[in-house]
C-alpha cells in the first residue's frame, strides 16, 4: 500500500522551527542556571572569606583586650610600688625627723638661753624657755627660721621672771617642723 504524506510542508517547518527554539531556551536556560550558580559560588566565596576575616579581627580584639588588661594590671602594680616607695622614703625621713630637729635646736642655742620644754604635736613645735636678754630670745628665733627644718618661726610670748634671784626673760616660740625626705637613689655598677 501506498502512503501519501499528507502534511505539508509548512507544518513541518513549523514543527522543526519549535524545537530548534526549545533547543536554544533549553541552552539559555541552561546558560543561565549555570550563571546563576558561578555567581551563587562567588558570592559564597566572599562571604566565606569576610566571615574569616571577623573571626581573625575578632580573635586579634579579644588578644588586645587581654593585652590591655595586663597592661592596666602592671601598671597598677607600679602605681602601688611607687606608693611603697614614697612611704618607705617618709618613714625614713621621719625616723631621722626627730635626730634632726633636736640637733638643729642644739646648734641655733646661744650660750645664755636654756630650754625648759619642748613639744611636737602633728608637725607643730612649741618651745619653752629663759634667756637673759630679749636679743638672745629673737637671735634663736632667727637661727631656728634659719635652719633646713623648721618653718613659721613665731615668737608667742615673752615675759620677765625670777629664777633663783635673778631676772631672766620667759618666753614661748612655736614653729612648723618640716619633715626633709632625701631623695637620692642608690646604684649598683
Amino acid at each position: 500500500m501506498i502512503r501519501v504524506n499528507l502534511l505539508p510542508v509548512r507544518v513541518s517547518r513549523r514543527f522543526e522551527a519549535v524545537k530548534n527554539e526549545l533547543v536554544i531556551a533549553g541552552m539559555v536556560a541552561l546558560a543561565m542556571v549555570l550563571g546563576a550558580g558561578a555567581f551563587q559560588y562567588t558570592v559564597n566565596s566572599d562571604v566565606n572569606a569576610k566571615e574569616a576575616q571577623v573571626a581573625q579581627l575578632k580573635g586579634k580584639k579579644n588578644k588586645n583586650k587581654k593585652m590591655d588588661a595586663e597592661l592596666e594590671e602592671l601598671r597598677a602594680d607600679n602605681k602601688r610600688m611607687e606608693d611603697r616607695r614614697q612611704i618607705i622614703k617618709t618613714l625614713q625621713a621621719k625616723k631621722h625627723g626627730p635626730v634632726h630637729m633636736l640637733d638643729e635646736i642644739a646648734k641655733a642655742t646661744p650660750d645664755k638661753l636654756q630650754l625648759l620644754e619642748l613639744e611636737e604635736h602633728k608637725g607643730q613645735i612649741r618651745l619653752v624657755g629663759i634667756a637673759s636678754t630679749d636679743p638672745e630670745i629673737a637671735e634663736f628665733a632667727h637661727r631656728l627660721e634659719q635652719s633646713p627644718y623648721f618653718d613659721g618661726v613665731y615668737i608667742n610670748s615673752t615675759e620677765q621672771t625670777v629664777v633663783l634671784d635673778a631676772k631672766v626673760k620667759k618666753f614661748t616660740i612655736t614653729a612648723k617642723l618640716i619633715v626633709v625626705i632625701a631623695t637620692t637613689e642608690t646604684t649598683t655598677n
